[in-house]
């Protein structure tokens, strides 16, 4: 009785067993060995997919910590650009301001002496054409001062030659008198 008795309390600590494993042994027609194979199988596969697990874990903390670290190299180049961002606006808002400024005084002022200028070179301009209009007529007046004065040169010269002629002959008229 004690064997039937021990078989009959494995048999329920063996069902119960079953139970949670969620093995009915009354629909089951496996043997135990069979049954802890399937298990076994099982348990390969669920450790199967826990590696995989793991590993898909492991990449992806490689990749979280490399995605933290891009982010920290952007984030200070964001930082370096924005404090060179900085610089440059306030470079602007001071030294470009006041070389605008300057720039724009120079220009006023540029401005003006382009006026000037100008205006010099345009009464300069008037001037050279007065100029030369009045050296046209002081040449046109020299020309004729010229030719006034050869026409009076070759009258003077024909005048002395006529003179010297008239005299040459009142000499030769006086001396042929004389001598008759």
């Amino acid at each position: 009785m004690n064997l039937s008795r021990n078989y009959e309390q494995y048999k329920t600590k063996l069902i119960s067993w079953l139970k949670t494993l969620k093995v009915d042994p009354v629909e089951e027609k496996k043997t135990l060995n069979e049954m802890l194979q399937d298990l076994e199988k099982r348990l390969e596969i669920v450790r199967d997919l826990l590696s995989k697990a793991d590993e898909s874990q492991e990449a992806t903390e490689v990749k979280i910590s490399r995605g933290a670290n891009n982010a920290t190299i952007a984030n200070n180049q964001i930082q370096d650009a924005r404090r060179e961002l900085e610089t440059a606006i306030d470079l602007l808002q001071t030294d470009g301001a006041a070389a605008l400024s300057k720039a724009r005084d120079i220009s006023g002022h540029l401005g003006n002496q382009t006026n000037q200028i100008s205006g010099i070179s345009r009464e300069a301009r008037q001037y050279a054409d007065q100029f030369k209009k009045e050296a046209e007529e002081n040449k046109k007046q020299a020309e004729e001062a010229h030719k006034k004065a050869s026409e009076a040169h070759l009258l003077a010269k024909t005048t002395i030659n006529l003179q010297a002629q008239i005299g040459e002959e009142f000499r030769t008229n006086i001396s042929n008198e004389v001598q008759q």
